[in-house]
């Protein structure tokens, strides 16, 4: 059996021109953002200069957080903002990067009109023209971090065999003759009687589970005194259809001091995902935060913020693609709006993931908001009947940390496949 790869928790790695996109992309959208903050605050002073409808995609998203924010926590959140933090946003680094782009805040076209995409992002049409370069950028988002696999030379179906063996009471090289005897299919053993044993057949993975182990304080959240940390965990599970759904937010703990945890036994299930009717290859992307002391709507709008990302970047890279060639331009541009699969939906949703982790980094001081900056997971499934190393279905213990407000948690987690 093909063996599943899962991706080095935090963000992933990418080459050096989608990390120049994704740079780009993160920059442009922090003036989009701006952009539309200052629409929801002034909105008449917007509308005499003919801007008669918020350009942003993403600010109303921002700006409904702000608003519906409770008070409390430890950076002295206010309740539902009056003013939105233009002045904290809007500061040097902001106006230099207005000037780099050519931006006009106050005009009526949206930020990302007033640029030529096709132009400046040209740089990763070669990326895009070149299936097997995608493909390689794609398998090496995914960081090896679980052993290499090892099956013998006689194929993933003795790995099966072997483990099904125990369960038979019959010998797994007698059961391997029968195999090659073509009593058997080369892929699944029929159901039958064995040795006074039901043969259930080897099936394909129906389902994957994302679970959580344990989260652990590294260091309390500032300032530590007074008060313990009560800290939220949510977030969007993204399927290889590009649909994200919120993992609704709940409370680990709400008395967390330097040092402490709290376990899962059994491990908390946050997401199932079926795999009935998936395409392979076939990634799995897991978007997750912390929150101190949140109030509800972390998932929510992570998840929003991480489809208004991902509209804009389908869209530069369309924008891109036609002007490139008519292969590229027909293969993207026409799929604006659905999922793009294959190595290329991986990719844009991978680099959604990046850009979002960037642009919460970001806001974080300036809004007062108690979420921690994301974190992301995935994993990587080459064909129906994919295991981890050895043939195992649950994978190794990864690691998300977190680091924000002075703080530090890390977060132990395991993918498992459901036969």
């Amino acid at each position: 059996m093909s063996k599943s790869v899962a991706f080095k928790a935090g963000q992933p790695l990418f080459s050096p021109e989608f990390q120049d996109m994704i740079d780009r992309c993160v920059d442009l959208m922090k003036l989009d953002i701006v952009q539309g903050l200052a629409y929801e605050q002034e909105p008449s002073l917007m509308a005499a200069r003919g801007v008669s409808a918020n350009p942003s995609r993403l600010a109303p998203i921002v700006a409904a957080r702000l608003r519906n924010a409770k008070p409390g926590g430890k950076r002295g959140r206010s309740n539902a903002l009056k003013a939105l933090p233009l002045t904290e946003l809007y500061d040097a680094s902001l106006r230099s990067l207005s000037r780099r782009y050519n931006v006009d805040l106050t005009a009526t076209k949206r930020v990302v009109d007033q640029i030529d995409s096709a132009r400046d992002f040209a740089f990763i049409a070669p990326e895009l023209r070149n299936e097997a370069k995608l493909t390689s950028l794609q398998e090496n988002i995914f960081a090896m971090q679980v052993d290499e696999d090892s099956t013998s030379e006689l194929g993933g179906e003795v790995e099966s065999i072997r483990r099904l063996a125990p369960h038979l009471a019959v010998d797994p090289t007698v059961l391997r003759m029968m195999v090659d005897g073509g009593r058997f299919s080369g892929t699944a053993v029929g159901s039958g009687i064995i040795g006074g044993a039901v043969a259930a057949p080897i099936v394909v993975n129906k389902g994957l589970h994302f679970r959580l182990h344990k989260v652990k304080c590294i260091d309390e959240t500032n300032p530590e005194w007074p008060g313990d940390d009560e800290i939220a965990m949510g977030g969007t599970a993204v399927p290889p259809s590009g649909n994200p759904t919120k993992v609704p937010e709940f409370m680990v703990r709400d008395d967390f001091d330097d040092g402490e945890s709290k376990t899962y036994s059994p491990p908390r299930l946050l997401k199932t995902f079926s795999l009935t009717n998936v395409s392979y290859p076939a990634d799995f992307l897991m978007v997750l935060a912390l929150a101190e002391k949140d109030n509800g709507g972390m998932s929510a709008f992570l998840q929003d913020l991480w489809e208004a990302i991902k509209d804009e970047v389908t869209l530069i890279i369309a924008a891109v693609g036609a002007a490139a060639g008519a292969a590229i331009g027909l293969g993207v541009g026409g799929a604006v709006g659905t999922a793009i699969g294959g190595p290329l939906g991986t990719i844009i949703g991978a680099v959604a993931g990046a850009i979002l982790g960037a642009l919460i980094g970001w806001l974080i001081s300036a809004i007062k908001d108690d979420i921690f900056t994301p974190q992301s997971a995935a994993v990587h499934l080459p064909k129906p009947n994919s295991t981890f190393a050895g043939g195992a279905l649950t994978s190794p213990q990864f690691t998300m940390d977190f680091r924000d407000h002075g703080g530090h948690y890390r977060a132990w987690y395991t993918w498992q496949l459901v036969r």
